[in-house]
């Protein structure tokens, strides 16, 4: 269980670090959404209290992981609904976000109401929760490449 607390408290804080740091860049203004940084202090407490407490038993880290999930789940709705109006590709962003917010809500509250569970199940659950993100993920990446640049620019100019 020592693995995979520090496991998880390796990924939260990671998480949660990027998450901050992506909030307190963004500029001021209508599209500054303040949910990304109470999901990334949400990570980062998450992560060190993992690591604060490596010996971590099975039903506290289902209560942690859960915990953890529903906040960062509702951030990311919250999220999705403060910053809809400031995204110019809102048609591939908005299902991903709601999908993904989804997940990590539904996952937390599956690991609170059984956090008795035993290690696989809960990371079967985790695991299953961590699918859907990264496969929303790389789809928005792929939906995504290239719009932000013009075809022009990214172009060498052709040799006299």
């Amino acid at each position: 269980m020592t693995a995979l607390a520090l496991l998880f408290g390796l990924f939260a804080l990671v998480d949660g670090l990027t998450l901050l740091v992506s909030a307190l860049r963004q500029k001021v203004g209508p599209g500054r959404c303040p949910a990304y940084a109470v999901e990334g202090a949400s990570g980062i407490t998450a992560g060190l209290i993992s690591f604060g407490w490596p010996g971590i038993t099975v039903p506290a880290m289902g209560v942690l992981v859960g915990a953890w999930a529903v906040t960062t789940g509702i951030a990311e709705l919250w999220a999705t609904g403060q910053s809809r109006h400031a995204r110019r590709h809102e048609a591939v962003l908005l299902p991903a976000s709601l999908l993904t917010g989804s997940a990590s809500v539904t996952t937390g509250v599956l690991l609170l109401a059984r956090s008795d569970a035993t290690p696989i199940p809960l990371s079967r659950v985790t695991g299953a929760c961590a699918l859907i993100v990264g496969a929303m993920a790389a789809f928005t990446a792929w939906r995504l490449y290239g719009t932000t640049v013009s075809r022009t620019a990214s172009r060498r100019p052709r040799p006299a």
